[in-house]
C-alpha cells in the first residue's frame, strides 16, 4: 500500500511540476514576443516622431554626405583626367548617401526625390569608365543646393 502512495505522489509531483514548467516557458515566449513588438513600436514611433525632432544621425549623415560632395567636386576640378581619384570620391559620396537613405525618405518623401533625381545620374556618371567631367560638375551642383535645402528643412 505504502508502495502504490509513494508512486501516486511521485506521479501527481511529476505531473504538475510538468504542468508549471509548460506554462513558464509558454509565459517566457510571450514575454520576449511582447518585448520584441515594444522594440519594434518604438523604433518605429522613433522613425515617426523624426517630423518634430532631428535625429542627430541625420544631420551628421547629411553633412558627411555633404563632405564627400565637396571632395568629388574637388577630384574633378583638381585631377578631371585621374579617373581612379573620381571612381573613389564618387563611390564615398554613394557610401555615404546610402547611409541615410532610407531616413531621408521616411522623412520627407517630396524632397528625397528631388535629391535622388540628381544623386543617381551622378553615382551612374562617376562609375563610368571615362566620366564627363562636364556632367559630373552639372550634377554636383545641382546636388549640393538640395541637399543643404533640406538640412536646412530639418533645422526649422
Amino acid at each position: 500500500m505504502k508502495k502504490i502512495l509513494y508512486f501516486i505522489l511521485a506521479a501527481g509531483t511529476l505531473l504538475l511540476a510538468a504542468c508549471g514548467a509548460s506554462n513558464d516557458e509558454q509565459s517566457q515566449h510571450n514575454q520576449e514576443q511582447r518585448k520584441h513588438e515594444v522594440d519594434k513600436n518604438l523604433s518605429n514611433d522613433s522613425v515617426r516622431q523624426v517630423d518634430n525632432m532631428v535625429t542627430p544621425d541625420l544631420t551628421s549623415g547629411l553633412d558627411q554626405v555633404l563632405a564627400s560632395i565637396d571632395e568629388l567636386k574637388t577630384a574633378v576640378e583638381n585631377t578631371p583626367s585621374e579617373t581612379e581619384k573620381i571612381h573613389a570620391a564618387g563611390k564615398a559620396v554613394e557610401e555615404s548617401w546610402d547611409q541615410i537613405e532610407k531616413q531621408v525618405e521616411e522623412v520627407n518623401l517630396k524632397e528625397y526625390s528631388n535629391i535622388e533625381n540628381s544623386l543617381y545620374p551622378l553615382f551612374d556618371e562617376v562609375t563610368k569608365d571615362k566620366p564627363d567631367v562636364v556632367k559630373l560638375k552639372q550634377l554636383i551642383d545641382e546636388s549640393i543646393p538640395k541637399l543643404k535645402n533640406f538640412k536646412e528643412t530639418l533645422g526649422n
